[in-house]
């Protein structure tokens, strides 16, 4: 946290992604998944992009992913 700034990382220890999929990453009906939508993170990004912030993804393949959502207070 900083005086202007929220931010939240989360890691996991999942697949991770090609950097192909990460290029990919919330578009509309794109998914790793088998049964999975693809909408997901494409409605995460347009909330956290409706409240002014901003959200990355770093990602290596058999690495796990690291996700950050920073908001402004």
């Amino acid at each position: 946290m900083s005086s202007s700034n929220l931010t939240l990382s989360v890691r996991d220890n999942g697949p991770g992604l090609t950097p192909q999929e990460l290029a990919k990453i919330g578009e509309p009906f794109f998914t790793t998944k088998e049964k999975g939508t693809g909408l997901g993170v494409m409605v995460t990004k347009k909330i956290v992009s409706d409240l002014n912030g901003e959200i990355s993804y770093e990602s290596q393949k058999g690495s796990g992913t690291k996700v950050t959502v920073t908001l402004p207070k």
